[in-house]
């Protein structure tokens, strides 16, 4: 019989690939199209604060599937970040 601890670990490591690999196409559209002005700041800053928050949680625990999934969106939303300085400089 499978334990409940080894369900919840594989149930964490899915949910956060999925997780992952759900906001790298919005990413990749704010990286090619060089466009996030519908984004405001508001969302960028408490989506960047939750997700460095997790790294947080995850290095706690020592929770890998957190760690890297957080991460990885964390770097994701930097450039997003990056994007919206460089675009309203501009205008």
């Amino acid at each position: 019989m499978v334990s409940f601890e080894v369900i919840g670990a594989w149930c964490g490591t899915i949910a956060a690939f999925i997780a992952t690999l759900s906001f790298l196409p919005q990413a990749y559209q704010a990286w090619r199209t060089n466009s996030v002005r519908d984004l405001s700041w508001l969302w960028i800053s408490m989506f960047c604060v939750s997700n460095a928050l997790w790294v947080v949680y995850g290095l706690a625990f020592n929770l890998l599937p957190i760690i890297t999934a957080n991460t990885i969106i964390l770097v994701c939303m930097l450039c997003i970040v990056y994007i919206k300085i460089k675009t309203e400089l501009v205008r």
